[in-house]
C-alpha cells in the first residue's frame, strides 16, 4: 500500500471543523464527502455537538475508537497543532490541513508550520496544505474539498498551487464537459509536493494527463527525473519570473541565466510541455484528454469565412505546424462539388452561405487525404449558417475518423448550442483559433519530445582529470584566481588564448615579446568581473612604451580600487573574429530564515545549465542566449547552436565560415568538465573567439561553493 493511498483512498475520514452551520467550511467539506458518494466511515470532529448530518460527532480524532485513514482539519490556524498532536496520538493514516495562516502570512506562520511538521514526523505521518483547499479523487467516489460538489469524472489529474485556480478548472471543466480523475490542492507544500504525487498519479491506470500549476518547485532535480520517466503527459502552468536571488555572482552568465529560463529548459528536456497562460493549460488539457495517441504536424482548416482561415494560418505556421498539402484529386473532388467561387485550397473556404451538408462535404473530404494529420473547422454564424445541424455533422463525421477533429465556432450567444453539442461528444472545441493552434501544438510538440527523450542518455562517466581538479581545488572558495581557472580548463583540451602573467614591469616586456605585439593588457582581480566597465582592459598595445604607459595606469587603477593581490594578463591582440559566450550556473538552493540563526531550505534547484550565445562587451544588451540543463547530450548542443543568431552565424553567413566543430567541441568538454567538478557553482567564459580555423577561450571567471 502507497502511503498516499491514506490520501486519496481512504476507508475512513474524520473531519475536524465539521459544524451545524451550514456555511461553514468544515461543513461543506463534511457535505461534499457525502454527496460524492464516499462509501467509508465517515467521524465529524466537534466538541460542542452530539450529531451533524446525521452523523455521530466525537470530541477529538483520538476519541474515535476505529482506525481513521484521513483526518481533514478545517479549523482556525492557532488550534490547528494541537489537532496534529492528537492525530499523532491516534496514529491516523494522513492529514490534510485546509486552514490558511501560515507560512503565507510570514515568518511566525513559518514557524508554526514546522512545528506541525516536526510533531507528525515522528509517526511519518503525510500532510497536504495547509492552506489549501483539499483533494478529489472520482474514482475513489470522494470530494474532501469546500469546493461545487458535483465533479465530471474523467482522466484529468490536476494539482494546484493555488486553490482559487483549481476551482476555476473544476467549473470550466463542468461547462466544456471534460472530466477529472483527481483534483489535489497543494496549498503551501510542508509535506507533501508534487513530486510525491507525480510518482503516485502516474502509476494510476485511471489518470491519463496531468495538469500542474505550481509557483514553486520543490526539488528541481527529482521534478525532472519524475517527469522524464513518466508515461503521462505533463502540462505545467509556472506563473511570473522567480526572484533574482539564485546567489548570482555578478557574471554575464550569472545574470542572464535567471530562474525562468532554467526552469523552461528543465521543463522541455524533461519531456514537460510548459504552457503560458490558463487559457492555453485547460485547452491543452483537454486536447490531451480526449485524443489519444501521436499526431503529425500537417493540419488543414476549414471555414465559411476567409479572414478567419487566414488568422489560423499565420496562427499554425508562427507555431511551427505546417499548412497541410492537399492531394490534386483532393482538390479535385472538392472542386465538383463546392460552389465556384470556394477555395479549394488550404485554407478551404465553403463561404458563408455554406449549410451543414457542404461543412459535412468538406469534412469528408478532407480527413480521407493522407496528406492531412488533423483538421481544423471554423464557422462564424452568419444569416444562413446552421449552427446546430453543422455541429450535428462534425460529431457524426467525427466518429468515422481516427485523425483529430478541432472545432472552432468562434461567437457568443448564436454559437453556444453548436459548442455544447460539440463538447458532449468529445470533440476538442474552442473559442478562438489561437487556442486551438497553441493545445495542437503542444499536443505535437509532446510526442516529439517523448521521442528525442528516449533516445536520451544522461550518464557522464567522471573523467581521469576528475580527482586531480578536485584536488587543485580544495579549500578553494568563491572565485578561483584565474591562472588555476585556466589550468583546469588545459587538463580539459579547451584551447587558450595564449598567456602571460607578468610579476613586474620587466618581466611584462619579455611577456610582450613573447606573445608577440600588438597585445592586450588586462587588470585581473576577483572583484574585477566586468573589466571594461572601469577601464580594466588597454587594447591594441603596439611597443613597449604603450606598455610600460598601460601598465602603469593599470597599477595605479589597482590601487585607487583597492585591489590587493590584483596581477596583470597579457595576451595577443586578434581582430576579425566572432566573440561567443559560454556560461554555466548552477541553479540553487532556496533557503529561507527561521528565527535568529536557524534556515531551512525551501526548495531545491535544478542543478546546472550551461548558456550560449553572442558575447564580448554587448553581451547583455543582445541577450542572444541559449540555455540548456547540463548534463547535454548531442542534440542538446545542436539546439543551443540553432536557437541562437550567435549558432547561425557560426554555420555561414555572407560568405563567412567559422569553426562550428571545434565550438561544438568546448560545450562537450565543459559539459564533462562540470560533471567532475562537484562544487563548481559558475563558469564565465567571455568571450571565447571563433574564426575559419580556431577557437580560443580569451576570459574565464570560475566559481566555486
Amino acid at each position: 500500500m502507497h502511503f498516499i493511498d491514506n490520501l486519496l483512498k481512504p476507508g475512513s475520514i474524520a473531519v475536524v471543523g465539521a459544524s451545524r452551520e451550514k456555511q461553514k467550511l468544515g461543513r461543506m467539506v463534511l457535505d461534499n464527502i457525502v454527496k460524492s458518494g464516499f462509501k467509508g466511515k465517515i467521524y465529524p470532529i466537534n466538541p460542542k455537538a452530539k450529531r451533524i448530518a446525521g452523523f455521530t460527532c466525537h470530541p477529538t480524532v483520538s476519541a474515535v475508537r476505529q482506525k481513521i485513514d484521513l483526518v481533514v482539519i478545517s479549523i482556525p490556524a492557532s488550534f490547528v497543532l494541537d489537532v496534529v498532536k492528537d492525530c499523532v496520538k491516534k496514529s491516523v493514516g494522513a492529514v490534510i490541513v485546509i486552514a490558511s495562516g501560515f507560512s503565507e502570512t510570514g515568518k511566525d506562520g513559518l514557524e508554526q508550520e514546522l512545528k506541525l511538521k516536526e510533531v507528525l514526523a515522528k509517526k511519518n505521518i503525510p500532510l497536504l496544505g495547509p492552506n489549501c483547499l483539499g483533494i478529489i479523487n472520482t474514482s475513489a467516489h470522494i470530494n474532501a474539498t469546500f469546493a461545487k460538489p458535483t465533479i465530471n469524472a474523467g482522466n484529468i489529474a490536476f494539482l494546484s498551487q493555488s486553490g482559487a485556480l483549481g476551482t476555476a478548472a473544476l467549473d470550466w471543466a463542468q461547462k466544456v464537459g471534460i472530466g477529472f480523475s483527481h483534483f489535489v490542492s497543494l496549498g503551501n507544500k510542508l509535506d507533501l509536493s508534487e513530486n510525491n504525487f507525480i510518482e503516485y498519479l502516474n502509476a494510476d491506470k485511471n489518470v491519463g494527463v496531468i495538469g500542474m500549476y505550481l509557483e514553486d518547485f520543490t526539488d528541481g532535480k527529482k521534478f525532472m527525473e519524475l517527469a522524464r520517466t513518466s508515461s503521462k503527459p505533463i502540462i505545467v502552468l509556472k506563473p511570473g519570473k522567480s526572484k533574482a536571488a539564485q546567489h548570482a555572482l555578478g557574471s554575464h552568465t550569472g545574470s542572464m541565466a535567471q530562474n525562468d529560463l532554467i526552469i523552461s529548459a528543465a521543463l522541455e528536456q524533461s519531456g514537460v510541455i510548459q504552457v503560458e497562460t490558463i487559457e492555453e493549460l485547460f485547452y491543452t488539457l483537454m486536447f490531451f484528454s480526449w485524443h489519444k495517441g501521436e499526431i503529425g504536424n500537417k493540419i488543414a482548416v476549414i471555414t465559411n469565412a476567409g479572414g478567419p482561415g487566414v488568422v489560423t494560418t499565420d496562427e499554425i505556421e508562427i507555431k511551427g505546424l505546417k499548412l497541410a498539402r492537399l492531394k490534386s484529386s483532393t482538390k479535385k473532388r472538392l472542386a465538383l462539388t463546392l460552389p465556384s467561387s470556394a477555395n479549394c485550397n488550404n485554407p478551404i473556404d465553403v463561404l458563408g452561405d455554406a449549410l451543414a451538408d457542404r461543412y459535412a462535404f468538406a469534412l469528408k473530404t478532407v480527413l480521407a487525404d493522407r496528406n492531412v494529420d488533423a483538421v481544423m473547422v471554423l464557422l462564424t454564424p452568419q444569416t444562413m449558417t446552421d449552427i446546430v445541424g453543422t455541429a450535428k455533422e462534425i460529431v457524426k463525421v467525427t466518429k468515422t475518423s481516427k485523425k483529430l477533429l478541432i472545432s472552432c465556432f468562434l461567437g457568443g450567444r448564436d454559437v453556444e448550442k453548436g459548442r455544447e453539442i460539440i463538447s458532449t461528444s468529445l470533440i476538442p472545441g474552442v473559442a478562438f483559433p489561437s487556442d486551438a493552434v497553441d493545445a495542437l501544438t503542444n499536443l505535437y510538440r509532446y510526442y516529439q519530445g517523448k521521442k528525442r527523450l528516449s533516445k536520451r542518455s544522461s550518464s557522464v562517466k567522471s573523467s581521469k582529470y576528475a580527482k586531480k581538479v578536485n584536488s587543485l581545488l580544495e579549500g578553494v572558495h568563491g572565485v578561483v584566481d584565474t591562472q588555476l581557472a585556466e589550468r583546469i580548463l588545459k587538463f580539459y583540451k579547451i584551447p587558450l588564448l595564449r598567456s602571460h602573467f607578468p610579476k613586474d614591469i620587466a618581466d611584462a616586456r619579455r611577456g610582450a615579446d613573447k606573445v608577440t605585439y600588438p597585445i592586450v593588457l588586462k587588470l585581473i582581480h576577483p572583484k574585477l568581473v566586468h573589466k571594461t566597465d572601469v577601464k580594466a582592459v588597454k587594447l591594441n598595445v603596439m611597443n613597449n612604451k604603450q606598455l610600460v604607459q598601460s601598465y602603469n595606469e593599470l597599477s595605479l587603477l589597482a590601487q585607487r580600487l583597492k585591489l590587493e593581490g590584483y596581477k596583470m594578463e597579457i595576451q595577443p591582440f586578434i581582430t576579425g573574429t566572432l566573440e561567443l559566450i559560454i556560461g554555466v550556473k548552477y541553479d540553487e538552493d532556496t533557503e529561507i530564515q527561521v528565527g535568529h540563526a536557524k534556515t531551512i531550505v525551501k526548495s531545491r534547484g535544478f542543478g546546472h545549465s550551461l548558456l550560449f550565445g553572442m558575447g564580448g562587451i554587448y553581451t547583455e544588451v543582445f541577450k542572444d542566449v541559449s540555455l540548456k540543463m547540463i548534463p547535454l547530450v548531442d542534440d542538446d548542443i545542436t539546439d543551443i547552436l540553432n536557437n541562437t543568431y550567435a549558432g547561425i552565424i557560426l554555420k555561414g553567413e555572407r560568405g563567412v565560415n567559422y569553426n562550428v566543430k571545434k565550438v561544438r567541441d568546448v560545450i562537450k568538454k565543459i559539459n564533462q568538465l562540470v560533471h567532475d567538478i562537484s562544487n563548481l557553482r559558475e563558469l564565465d567564459i567571455n568571450p571565447l573567439f571563433a574564426c575559419g580555423k580556431d577557437v580560443w577561450v580569451v576570459d574565464v571567471k570560475m566559481f566555486v561553493a
